[in-house]
Parts: C-alpha cells; sequence; structure tokens
C-alpha cells in the first residue's frame, strides 16, 4: 500500500470508511467499520493514475472534503494532484480530475477549504530551496501560486476552518 490511509464517515453518520491506495497500481480499498468490527469485504475503485515507482510516489497527503462528497490526493514524483467524486455511501471514488501545476512540482501536503471549493497544496521539496502553495478553484479550474518563499511541508485544517501549515 502507499502511505495514503484516511478515515471518512458513513453517510448514515454511524459507520466510518477507512480508505487506502494500492501500490503499482491505480485502486483504492474503502473498508467499511461498523460497531461489529471492520468488513474484511472492501470496495475496489480502479480509477486515477497508479502509483508506480519511484516508490516515492506513494508518499503525500491524501484528503477528503468536510462536504464528504469528494478525495484528492498528491503524486509526489508524478507532479500531480488528483481529485475523485466520493460517494460515502457505496464508498465507491469516480470521476477523477488530474492536475499539473504551471512548472513540474514535487507534491506533499494538500487540504480542501471548508466548503470544498478550492484544494491548496505545496510543493516541499523543490530543488530550488524555496517551496510553493498554490490554491486551485475546483470550479473555475484556476490554479494560483499563493506563496514561493518558505519551506512548508504539510498542510491540516483547524475547528476555526483556518488552514495550518507547518514551517521548517
Amino acid at each position: 500500500a502507499a502511505e495514503k490511509l484516511i478515515a471518512v464517515q458513513h453517510s448514515n453518520n454511524k459507520d466510518i470508511w477507512i480508505i487506502a491506495h494500492e501500490w503499482m497500481n491505480n485502486k483504492f480499498r474503502a473498508y467499511l467499520l461498523t460497531d461489529k468490527g471492520l468488513d474484511t469485504n472492501y470496495v475496489v475503485s480502479s480509477t486515477g493514475t497508479p502509483h508506480t515507482l519511484p516508490q516515492a510516489n506513494t508518499i503525500g497527503y491524501m484528503k477528503v472534503s468536510f462536504q464528504l462528497n469528494r478525495l484528492a490526493l498528491v503524486t509526489f514524483n508524478d507532479c500531480l494532484f488528483e481529485v475523485f467524486d466520493f460517494d460515502n455511501a457505496t464508498g465507491k471514488l469516480t470521476s477523477n480530475r488530474k492536475i499539473s501545476l504551471p512548472k513540474p512540482q514535487t507534491l506533499y501536503g494538500l487540504e480542501f477549504s471548508p466548503d470544498g471549493s478550492k484544494i491548496y497544496v505545496d510543493d516541499a521539496y523543490n530543488k530550488d530551496s524555496y517551496n510553493s502553495i498554490y490554491q486551485y478553484d475546483l470550479n473555475s479550474g484556476t490554479i494560483i501560486l499563493l506563496n514561493d518563499s518558505n519551506f512548508y511541508k504539510g498542510m491540516q485544517i483547524g475547528p476555526n476552518g483556518k488552514i495550518y501549515i507547518s514551517n521548517k
């Protein structure tokens, strides 16, 4: 498996989907966790870019939107991120959208905006010793460079709706 693993609330507001991405292919596995335990009969979604060699393609963030209807992930060495539609009733991922930045970057961090309309990504391992944060608008398809000066590695949204970024 890749290092991508997340837990997502089921549409019944009781159970949890545990979603992982397989290694050397484009398959996601969604396991349902209920009060009876983990169902080992997982849901498979074959969509998106295969996570293949080099092994660095396994690293980076995978997140779900607050609306629980989209999932996004970065593919480190392939210098792209992808957005999928997610059905939290069935655990299925569909409708892959592949996004590349204006110049090739090795992407690591990723976060959705609170309203789910934007995705923020960082190129935390830029070879030029500076790093960038980009904003991608899911509605218009536009990409904006927000910051291009410090070393950033990873993002996490807080309970106040603000996105926090580690520095060094």
